[in-house]
């Protein structure tokens, strides 16, 4: 697939890399960030006198690339926290009390292959736990959750619609600009590009645990807008085709399963292949197979005197002469 610099090349037009993309995001993230500050202090009563306050303001910090892969050109290595929000659903990780019949607790045993959230199944919670959560966070349209303990590097798209609790193993993400591709975002976290950092930032030896921190501080390939609406586009378009080939597969092995089952069903029924009219029955055939099965196993019969054991031998002394006369009855 072309990037943008060569489509704007092919076409003689210029084009926004992401160099460029990348400054306008930052200006929208400290325009945010001033809006919020303005309206923490009018919410205390306090009005700032000058522009100090502004100083405050965590600069973004230029991330060592020097041993990362190359990019295609128009493209640009970029901090997470740059461009889109992490948050902790719990940071304290109490557990909360369970209850029959509540609000939906959603962690990574809810998430479905296909990529939703199965809503039905795991524990639930109180509404004053959702209030909770409701009042910490926001979930802004295209936010995703990512699975960061003991399973690391799920992901699934969240609803607005806050009828659910998020669990500590669970952490949501979302871009801070319309200038990021929500997909885009999602599909680069679940990429090896992401999970390989995240497997070296586990702060466990037996369950890992994925920090917050660490996920702020991934480094992201980032392209030009119109280039990540493509990529996106193409990934769901072969995703598509692999779901199709699932599907087609499945309905196979289903047919050939069928299929064995009438061939054995046929075979045992006679029907299989022609019967000869000659062919001796099969009572025929297992009453021989008996009668040799018998004659296999039956003993040999012995005699008394088989059974008596051997007398050794014992050469009788030749006679003399005179004691075979006398024997006979002569004598002189």
């Amino acid at each position: 697939m072309p990037t943008e610099a060569e489509l704007a090349r092919a076409e003689g037009r210029s084009y926004e890399s992401a160099d460029q993309l990348l400054q306008r995001i930052l200006q929208e993230r400290r325009a945010k960030w001033e809006l919020e500050q303005l309206a923490d202090m009018k919410a205390k009563g306090k009005t700032p006198k000058d522009d100090r306050w502004k100083s405050k303001y965590s600069e973004p910090v230029q991330p060592d690339t020097s041993e990362l892969s190359e990019l295609p050109e128009g493209w640009e290595w970029v901090r997470y926290m740059d461009i889109a929000t992490a948050v902790d659903p719990n940071p304290s990780h109490r557990m909360p009390k369970y209850i029959q019949d509540g609000v939906p607790f959603v962690s990574t045993e809810n998430f479905r292959r296909d990529g939703t959230i199965d809503f039905s199944v795991g524990k639930t919670v109180s509404q004053d736990t959702l209030r909770e959560q409701i009042k910490r966070f926001e979930i802004p349209e295209g936010a995703f959750a990512l699975t960061r303990i003991g399973t690391i590097g799920k992901t699934c798209p969240l609803p607005t619609e806050r009828n659910y609790c998020l669990s500590h193993a669970l952490c949501v993400l979302a871009p801070i600009s319309e200038d990021i591709n929500s997909k885009y975002l999602r599909l680069l976290v679940s990429s090896d590009v992401v999970i390989n950092q995240a497997r070296s930032g586990t702060q466990s030896i037996g369950v890992p645990d994925l920090g917050i921190g660490v996920i702020r501080s991934f480094l992201l390939p980032l392209p030009p807008l119109d280039e990540q609406h493509r990529i996106v586009a193409e990934v769901e378009r072969r995703l598509s085709v692999i779901d199709e080939l699932e599907v087609t597969i499945a309905t196979n092995l289903k047919r050939a399963d069928r299929l064995r089952q009438a061939i054995l069903k046929r075979a045992f029924e006679g029907k299989l292949v022609p019967q000869d009219p000659t062919d001796e029955p099969a009572s025929v055939l297992l009453e021989r197979i008996r009668l040799e099965r018998e004659r296999a196993t039956e003993k040999p019969k012995t005699t008394p005197q088989q059974t008596k054991a051997p007398q050794p031998m014992v050469q009788a002394k030749s006679a003399t002469p005179v004691q075979g006369e006398l024997a006979l009855g002569f004598h002189e």
